[in-house]
């Protein structure tokens, strides 16, 4: 046996990895925590015995203030740096002298911090910042390092700030899911169904599938704190490609589609309100409002959406406690005889793809991971509290529209929370209500675009051909991945109709939710000793019933609804070509 065999030693959790380093283009990528360049290539070793020494070592400490000022400063060079009380803890780390080492071929900068953070790797000449394996030859262990500058807002480098606090992170989750879905589903259940006792009992299922997807996402987004939702996780459970794949349907479909139906409904709700207005029209400008708020400045953006959040929470909950007293709830016994066949039916679970896409968002805080106070403890609230209020919340309106007016009267319209509240209040308290109605549909979109730019941001972190949408404001605005968003939105607003953009996007989601969902069995079988903040609810009860109800729902919806599904497998088929386009980013990622 050699005495010394290569590998990589990631800094982020002090684990070894044994196999070399992987990664597209040469990329060295940990392959417990799939963090990339957080660490070193090096020969350490091979020794059983040894290499169980060297693992139980902690991480470098931060010793910049024991560093000599030379070394702090300008004049120090990496042989210098090794030479202080740095390279006791490497050496100890190692568990061998440092002689013994073979090469390092790779000090990326983020090693750099271990040694002092105001240092960084060596000139871009003899030491580039691409994250490709370097001959030890190349590199000169006595050429100067230099002084490192606070990163720039706008460039690779940049972190976000943990600034949105648990507290907004529920709101951001309930904002979401109550929207566009709600208020228009129904009549479209009722049309495909047929019982309205069924299509209360469709609520309820979605709201079980949305609560135990969320329940499993909190374990997966509080093992791994960042912004990106599905694309963060899908890269690290399986491939840089499936991430890929998955954080271009968050911009075409995750996103996108919704905003644009979420503008469109409040466009007709609205219209109530002014008559002979032009729909599409006033949705683009809600569109383009709400993205300026929310490129701008980010504490600006959390605000206004709490606001939002609680005037929804208020409006909706008032609509169901007075339609409970006005309402005649025989209009949804009518009909029961057939509901058991009814639920059986295809429709049904076309129906349910519509259900899907109104609890859409109950993984909301998963995108803003990165941004949120305490995380471990946060994450996991939000997602499940945030799911289960607006589960009680649909069913209690399901509840009051349902008993409002005789099904055939609600069957295939779009605006049925309108026609509940004319047959309910008068045609004076429903404009009344189609005001509110658009306030809350305000809400949604303002949601889903705080929320979407930060999935294309840790995109653009890792391939080079979307590195513009890292770019942030002074105040942190991501400010061209809400502008290509808005673009997005806007073409989706203009170029499909709305039921049509319902089961799309009810499809899509579905796929990708359920392919996240069970990484969870992947991440539990390959990586064991993560760190688990919050572990799942009832598993493996909770993820395996979501992944057999997700699938039965797209198998199902692939032979009601065959055009939608055609065109959200052409969007995933779409994303895997470009990813074998794109190229990695070259910046070492912390």
């Amino acid at each position: 046996m050699p005495l010394l065999e290569r590998g990589f030693f990631c800094l982020r959790h002090g684990d070894l990895n044994s196999s070399p380093p992987s990664g597209k283009g040469g990329l060295i990528q940990c392959q417990v925590c799939r963090e990339e360049n957080y660490g070193l290539n090096l020969w350490w070793p091979a020794k059983r015995r040894d290499k169980k020494a060297f693992a139980a070592k902690e991480p470098f400490p931060d010793r910049s203030s024991d560093l000599p000022s030379a070394t702090r400063n300008r004049g120090g060079s990496l042989r210098a740096t090794l030479r202080s009380d740095a390279r006791a803890d490497f050496r100890a780390l190692l568990g061998t002298d440092l002689a013994s080492m073979r090469a390092i071929s790779e000090i990326p900068a983020a090693v750099c911090h271990h040694f002092g953070e105001t240092l960084t790797s060596l000139s871009p000449m003899t030491f580039p910042s691409s994250p490709r394996t370097l001959a030890v030859d190349s590199v000169d262990f006595d050429e100067p390092l230099v002084a490192r500058k606070a990163p720039r807002p706008g460039t690779l480098e940049h972190e976000p700030t943990r600034v949105i606090s648990g507290v907004t992170a529920t709101m951001l989750v309930v904002a979401s899911m109550i929207g566009t879905g709600i208020f228009t589903t129904t009549g479209f259940l009722l049309q495909d169904i047929g019982s309205s006792l069924a299509v209360l009992l469709s609520w309820v299922f979605g709201g079980v599938i949305a609560l135990f997807g969320a329940l499993s996402y909190a374990e997966l987004v509080a093992a791994m704190p960042r912004n990106g939702g599905e694309y963060l996780l899908l890269s690290r459970i399986y491939h840089p490609a499936v991430g890929f794949v998955a954080g271009w349907v968050s911009l075409v479909v995750g996103f996108s589609a919704p905003i644009a139906a979420s503008a469109l409904a409040f466009a007709v709700y609205f219209s109530t309100l002014v008559p002979g207005i032009d729909q599409q029209a006033a949705a683009i400008v809600l569109i383009l409002l709400l993205s300026m708020v929310h490129a701008a400045r980010v504490t600006f953006g959390t605000g206004l959406q709490n606001v939002f959040t609680v005037a929804k929470i208020l409006v909706v909950v008032a609509f169901v406690v007075g339609g409970l007293f006005l309402g005649d709830t025989t209009h949804i016994t009518e009909g029961s005889a057939g509901t058991f066949d009814s639920m059986l039916s295809p429709g049904f679970a076309t129906g349910l793809i519509f259900v899907s896409f109104a609890y859409s968002g109950w993984n909301g805080a998963a995108y803003i991971a990165g941004e949120v106070k305490d995380p471990s403890r946060s994450l996991p609230k939000a997602l499940a509290l945030g799911t289960g209020i607006v589960t009680l919340l649909y069913l209690g309106l399901n509840v009051v529209f349902l008993s409002s007016a005789p099904a055939s009267s609600l069957s295939g319209v779009i605006d049925v929370g309108n026609i509940a509240a004319v047959s309910l209040f008068g045609t004076a308290a429903a404009k009344l209500f189609s005001a509110v109605i658009s306030l809350l549909l305000v809400s949604s979109v303002s949601a889903m675009i705080m929320a979407g730019p930060r999935v294309y941001q840790a995109l653009g972190e890792d391939y080079k051909c979307f590195s513009f949408l890292t770019t942030r404001t002074k105040h942190s605005g991501p400010i061209y991945a809400v502008a290509l968003q808005a673009f997005a939105a806007i073409i989706m607003l203009i170029s499909a109709s709305f039921d049509s953009l319902l089961i799309y996007i009810g499809f899509t989601l579905s796929v990708s939710a359920g392919l996240t969902v069970f990484g969870l069995f992947v991440m539990r079988r390959r990586e064991p000793n993560l760190e688990r903040p919050y572990r799942c609810w009832g598993y493996p009860l909770t993820p395996i019933l979501f992944i057999a109800l997700s699938c039965w729902m797209v198998i199902f919806s692939i032979s009601a609804a065959p055009i939608a599904a055609l065109a959200g497998l052409a969007t995933i088929a779409s994303g895997g070509v470009l990813y074998l386009i794109a190229k990695p980013s070259a910046v070492v990622r912390r």
